[in-house]
Parts: C-alpha cells; sequence; structure tokens
C-alpha cells in the first residue's frame, strides 16, 4: 500500500530501470517537487497512505519540513534485486540522475549509502532525522544542479 501511494505520488516524477543481460535488476523512483510554500502546511506522501497508523503519521512530521525550498527532484524508492547487490547497480541508478535534466536532488538515507552518494556529488545538508519506534537514523543529501552556462555568441 505504501509502495503504490509513492508511485502515485511521483506524478510528473521518473522511473529509471537498470537492466542486466537484458533482466530488470533495479529501479529508482524520483518525485518533482516544486518550490515551497513556507506558508503552506508540510504534506507527505505517507500521511495518506493509512491515516489511523500512529507510527506513519509520526513518520509524516518528522519528514514533511526537510526538504528544501527550493524545487526539485526527491527520492521516493530504490530498490535492487538481492542478487544483484554490490555490483554496482544502486550508484548506476542514482548517478544516472545527476546526467539527466538539470534538476538538483534531494534524498534521505541511511549509511549504507553515504560513501556513494560522496562519490557521486550529493552532499549531507541539515541533521539527521531520528525515525520513530527505534528506526534508523536517516541523513538528507542534497545534490545541487548545475548552474546553466551562458551561451557563446559569435562576434
Amino acid at each position: 500500500m505504501m509502495f503504490s501511494q509513492l508511485i502515485d505520488d511521483a506524478g510528473n516524477g521518473s522511473v529509471v530501470l537498470a537492466y542486466q543481460g537484458g533482466t530488470a535488476v533495479g529501479a529508482v523512483l524520483w518525485k518533482t517537487c516544486p518550490a515551497r510554500d513556507e506558508t503552506a502546511p508540510a504534506v507527505t506522501g505517507f500521511s495518506t497512505v493509512d491515516p489511523g497508523n500512529a507510527r506513519l503519521a509520526e513518520l509524516a512530521d518528522r519528514l514533511a519540513h526537510c526538504h528544501p525550498a527550493e524545487p526539485h527532484e526527491c527520492l521516493q524508492a530504490l530498490a535492487v534485486l538481492p542478487d544483484r547487490e554490490g555490483q554496482g547497480v544502486a550508484g548506476a541508478l542514482l548517478a544516472s540522475a545527476t546526467t539527466r535534466a538539470p534538476m538538483s536532488r534531494f534524498l534521505l538515507t541511511p549509511g549504507q549509502l553515504w560513501g556513494l552518494l560522496h562519490r557521486l556529488g550529493y552532499r549531507p545538508c541539515g541533521e539527521q532525522i531520528v525515525l520513530p519506534h527505534a528506526g534508523p537514523r536517516l541523513q538528507p543529501f542534497w545534490f545541487a544542479a548545475p548552474l546553466p552556462q551562458p551561451k557563446e555568441t559569435k562576434r
């Protein structure tokens, strides 16, 4: 139910699949987030998945204000087949985002991906978020889109 809600919430985001030998071995789902209106209440997809779930409500509250104010893509899901873990699939999926359309990207992750994210140009931003009920600590990471270069004019 939660994954279905993440896909629905992604709206005009993007899905990238990784293939090896003609078989899909991983996927990444990005959601396009517009500039945040600081006067509007923060809303996350988690709050609509299971309205009576206190754990999801607490998670939604903790995550609601961590997104940057500028437009960006936010990582919703990253998955790699278990027998393909450690083979560079996650790295290739995350790297693909930095080579597509020039848009800044935001994600929250536990410690396993920190080294990879640093190598790809992502930088920590903000304080770690401790998830409820003995959940992991999530570190926010930011990849700033390159600024557009002025076009050269012929003289």
